[in-house]
């Protein structure tokens, strides 16, 4: 949090600082990153509500400039 305001002057240097809490861990300098290298944590779920919201929306904005298109292309013949 910052203790005091300090009013920003162009080509002026402000003084910044910053702490932090270690908290010691069970776990080994050589195991952090085991969870990372482990297969199942790739595996994702196939979110299909998204991909079937995504081609909805697809399929809804193909038609709509598709009928945008055939008006316009009407109104010019006549």
């Amino acid at each position: 949090a910052s203790e005091g305001k300090v009013k920003l002057v162009p080509n002026t240097k402000i003084q910044m600082s910053y702490s932090m809490k270690w908290k010691k861990s069970d776990v080994k300098f050589e195991d952090r990153f085991d969870k990372y290298l482990d297969p199942s944590f790739f595996q994702h779920r196939i979110h299909w509500f998204s991909i079937f919201n995504s081609f909805m929306m697809v399929i809804f904005l193909v038609g709509l400039v598709s009928m945008i298109l055939m008006r316009t292309l009407r109104k010019k013949k006549k």
